[in-house]
């Protein structure tokens, strides 16, 4: 989960609320100058063991772009260089956090980094890999994907 910060929810209230309320939520979509993108293979429900998107909750007193930075730093070890609004869209999760139904709105961005060589990942991604092509099960829950 990596450092605490102001106002971290404790693991135990977090699991109640995910339950509860949508979490508020952006999805990177890393481009490479090559036009290949960035996918981590999850270590964590929601989605573990597939390759997806960098991305996380929006924390309080965070706008969505201040998010993506941040998340861009965590997760990837990256500084965004450039960024662009894409669109949003609710993803329902069976097996979401704590491996108990939940629901996020995503904000999605497309996202440009400063170092594409030297990604480092945080404790919640396996590996890495970056593909010509966004799959077809990502393309189902981000349509508006398709013509990337």
């Amino acid at each position: 989960m990596g450092r605490k910060r102001k106002g971290w929810i404790k693991p135990k209230m977090y699991s109640k609320i995910v339950q509860l309320i949508p979490i508020p939520a952006v999805d990177l979509v890393v481009v490479r100058s090559d036009g290949c993108f960035l996918l981590v293979k999850r270590k964590n429900y929601p989605k573990k063991d597939l390759y997806w998107f960098p991305g996380g909750k929006v924390d309080f007193g965070e706008t969505p772009e201040m998010a993506v930075c941040r998340l861009a730093k965590e997760e990837i070890g990256q500084k965004v260089m450039d960024i662009k609004w894409i669109g949003t869209n609710t993803l329902f999760f069976r097996k979401g956090w704590f491996k108990k139904r939940s629901q996020a709105i995503a904000q999605t961005f497309l996202v440009r980094i400063q170092d594409e060589g030297q990604i480092l990942l945080d404790e919640q991604s396996r590996r890495y890999e970056w593909v010509e092509k966004i799959p077809k099960y990502l393309v189902h829950y981000y349509p508006y994907l398709s013509g990337l």
